[in-house]
C-alpha cells in the first residue's frame, strides 16, 4: 500500500502519545468512524500499526510498530504494553491535546517527546507542553484523581523550578478536584486551573469554539 503524508502524520501522533483509539483517529482526521477504521485496518495489514490486548478489557488501542517507526524516522521506541492503572488518564491525553490545539491553534508536545530530547529535564515532567503563539511555554497536567496535599505541593514546586515553563495548567474534568489544587497552588501565580469537557461528555459537535476547554 502507498503510505500517504496523512498516514505518516498519524503514525507520528500515535507514537507521540503511545497509543490511540480509532475514535481518536477519526476525530484527528475529521472523518467518520468507518472511514478511519478502514484506513487503520490497512495500516495494520501493512505492519505499521498493531492493536494491544488489555486483558479482560474489550478496548484494543492502537500502537505503532517498529516498522512504522522506522518508516517515519521516529526515534521514540514504540509502546510494547499499556498500564491498566493509567489507561484512562493516558487514553484521554490525545483528546485533551487536540482540544487545546484547536482552541489555541498551537502544537502540543507530549511527555514521551519531551523525554526523548537529549537535554530533557529528569524527574517529574508534565503530561505535555503547549507552545502558545505569544512564545509562552505552558506545562499541561491532566488531573483526574486526587493526590495528597504533600504530593501536589512537591510536584508544583518542581514545576516552579523549571525555568522553561511560563505557566502550568492543571486540567480538571471534575470540579471536586479544584479545592485541593487551589490550596496547593496558592503561592504560585503561574499555576492555573482549567476545566475541560472530554468529547464523550459534549452535546455539540467539537469545533475550535467548542473544544471543551474553559480557560480561567
Amino acid at each position: 500500500m502507498k503510505v500517504t503524508e496523512r498516514d505518516a502524520e498519524l503514525l507520528s501522533r500515535i507514537n507521540a502519545f503511545g497509543f490511540m483509539r480509532v475514535e481518536q483517529v477519526a476525530e484527528f482526521w475529521r472523518v467518520d468512524f468507518s472511514t478511519a477504521a478502514r484506513r487503520v485496518r490497512k495500516l495494520i495489514a501493512a505492519g505499521l500499526l498493531k492493536r494491544i490486548e488489555l486483558g479482560i478489557m474489550t478496548n484494543r488501542p492502537l500502537v505503532v510498530t517498529m516498522a512504522g517507526c522506522r518508516l517515519i524516522g521516529d526515534t521514540i521506541p514504540p509502546m510494547t504494553g499499556i498500564r491498566a492503572g493509567t489507561f484512562r488518564h493516558d487514553g484521554l491525553l490525545p483528546d485533551l491535546a487536540l482540544s487545546l490545539e484547536r482552541r489555541f491553534g498551537v502544537a502540543f508536545e507530549t511527555e514521551r517527546q519531551l523525554l526523548a530530547q537529549p537535554d530533557a529535564v529528569r524527574g517529574h515532567l508534565p503530561d505535555g507542553l503547549l507552545h502558545l503563539k505569544d512564545g509562552r511555554h505552558v506545562g499541561i497536567e491532566l488531573e483526574l484523581t486526587q493526590k495528597s496535599q504533600r504530593r501536589l505541593t512537591d510536584i508544583i514546586s518542581i514545576h516552579a523550578s523549571n525555568l522553561a515553563l511560563d505557566e502550568v495548567w492543571y486540567v480538571i474534568i471534575d470540579e471536586a478536584m479544584r479545592p485541593v489544587l487551589t490550596r496547593a497552588a496558592a503561592d504560585h501565580s503561574h499555576i492555573k486551573i482549567v476545566k475541560w469537557t472530554p468529547p464523550s461528555r459534549r452535546t455539540a459537535k467539537p469545533s475550535p469554539s467548542n473544544s471543551g476547554v474553559h480557560h480561567e
